[in-house]
């Protein structure tokens, strides 16, 4: 086989031109002839028993070369690829047949992704230090109280204060206040008046639940702002048709040192809570700090790096957006037709307009993390693989045992892969971080100055496991539903309690 054309385009694909020798593409159309001869029946012989030339005259010349023409590129496309020393970042496609005496084959292949980063360790950002409030640890305090309490069914209006089981539907009023087609029904619970400034839907929701009994339904109308987050709702009137489901009281334990020492086992005062409390909030406070760090690092090494990617990555991206479009609606009962339908949104325009954006922006940001990974030479150390084994060897345990037993090597090995993922960004973050702080090069010129190894190699690899290191599960189609890790010097909680 001879590479005669090979043109790298401005997508970022490859045009191949392969010419095969005469004797390659004989045998091809001989184990073509075979297969046929299997499927056809020819009088006088058994399947398969037929003369090739006889199979040939009965089925005809071109189904023999089109099935010929299927085989080899199936057996000779990585070798196609090999010789025109192409990197592949997605399937390719036979593009077309420009002649088949002698045989010549046009091939499109999408090349790797390339991913130039530019001097991204000059930039520096200074890191901010967190601050706790005391607002703030009221706000966390009143929230483990209110996890503690007793929400009392009522047989009476709704009141400040009290738990709200609702059941909600919206539509879009058109200009002549005639409403759209209204959602599914949403479920929804609210403790009235309580941080009604983050409501949903909207700030204040909760107000309109005041004086309302269980089972009444109502409908009210909110005037969206224009410059509301969801660009869908901008400047639109919207029905919301409420059907209350319970109303109860809730009632709130006070703060005392029996109520800590009855929740929590290692405290035994309020003072210790809220020492507790404190270091549970700074400990937050310095992960958000870490994480905002680390966007503002990847926003600015964004701006100096280049991308060059084919057009098949950013389709699957716009797949993989979709799902997840389609995921999100269902919690709300829609789907992606009905939503569009809502709100009056043709489906291209929307993919142009709203979810292609959205594709570019992630798969953009996915090269951008492998490529740091890759260019800081990070690999996971031996207690962070230890930390993702043990977080989700605990919480499979954690399932009942019908579930355990539906788990399968394949979904357990990929959850471990995310976790060993996460870890690895985890690391990267850690990695941005000393450099953002100009940390990363005193620690690199100390190293150099004494002879230890610097900055970029001091991790130790670890393999990923082996199938045979998980244990026999039955198959499944369906995905492990794992709960992400809690902080672990949080307090503990419990759920609230009913009568």
């Amino acid at each position: 086989m001879t590479i005669i054309e090979k043109t790298l385009r401005e997508d970022h694909q490859a045009y191949i031109v392969a010419e095969f020798e005469p004797e390659v593409w004989e045998n091809y159309k001989r184990k073509a002839t075979k297969k046929l001869g299997e499927r056809v029946r020819i009088p006088g012989f058994r399947p398969g028993k037929a003369p090739l030339e006889m199979v040939r005259r009965v089925v005809g010349n071109e189904a023999v070369e089109e099935l010929a023409i299927e085989l080899l590129v199936d057996e000779e496309y990585g070798n196609v690829l090999t010789a025109a020393e192409v990197s592949p970042g997605a399937p390719g496609r036979l593009e077309d047949i420009i002649s088949r005496d002698p045989l010549r084959l046009a091939f499109t292949v999408p090349l790797e992704p390339v991913v130039e980063l530019g001097d991204y360790r000059s930039i520096r950002i200074e890191s901010e230090t967190p601050t706790v409030s005391e607002e703030e640890i009221e706000d966390y305090i009143e929230n483990v109280l209110l996890a503690n309490s007793i929400a009392e069914p009522v047989e009476r209006p709704v009141q400040e204060g009290d738990v709200v089981y609702v059941k909600y539907q919206w539509a879009i009023l058109e200009s002549d206040n005639q409403s759209a087609e209204f959602s599914a029904p949403e479920s929804a619970e609210y403790i009235v008046g309580r941080k009604t400034e983050t409501e949903r839907p909207f700030p204040g929701f909760s107000q309109h639940l005041i004086g309302l009994t269980a089972d009444q339904e109502v409908t009210i109308v909110h005037d969206y702002p224009a410059d509301w987050e969801d660009e869908t709702l901008r400047g639109k009137k919207v029905a919301y048709k409420i059907t209350v489901q319970s109303v109860k009281e809730l009632h709130i334990p006070e703060l005392t040192d029996d109520f800590v020492k009855s929740t929590f086992t290692d405290l035994n005062s309020v003072d210790e809570f809220r020492a507790r409390v404190r270091t549970v909030l700074e400990s937050n406070q310095r992960a958000r700090a870490d994480a905002d760090l680390a966007e503002k690092m990847l926003a600015r090494i964004h701006e100096r790096a280049t991308f060059k990617y084919p057009p098949q990555l950013i389709d699957e991206e716009i797949q993989r957006q979709l799902a997840r479009w389609e995921s999100e609606l269902q919690k709300y009962g829609l789907n992606l037709d009905s939503y569009l339908r809502i709100t009056n949104k043709d489906a291209q325009t929307f993919v142009n307009e709203t979810v292609r954006p959205e594709a570019i922006k992630a798969l953009e940001r996915r090269l951008l993390i492998d490529k740091l990974i890759a260019q800081e030479n990070i690999q996971l150390s031996q207690e962070s693989y230890q930390r993702a084994l043990e977080s989700l060897a605990g919480e499979l345990s954690q399932l009942p045992k019908r579930e355990q037993k539906r788990l399968d090597n394949r979904r357990i090995s990929a959850e471990l892969e995310r976790r060993l993922t996460n870890e690895l960004v985890g690391e990267l973050i850690e990695r941005l971080k000393a450099i953002a702080n100009g940390q990363l090069d005193q620690i690199s010129a100390q190293a150099e100055n004494e002879g230890l190894p610097s900055a970029e190699t001091v991790s130790e690899k670890v393999e990923p496991p082996t199938p045979e290191s998980s244990p026999e599960r039955e198959d499944t189609t369906e995905a492990v539903q794992v709960e992400p890790n809690t902080v672990e010097s949080n307090p503990e909680t419990s759920e609230a309690s009913e009568t």
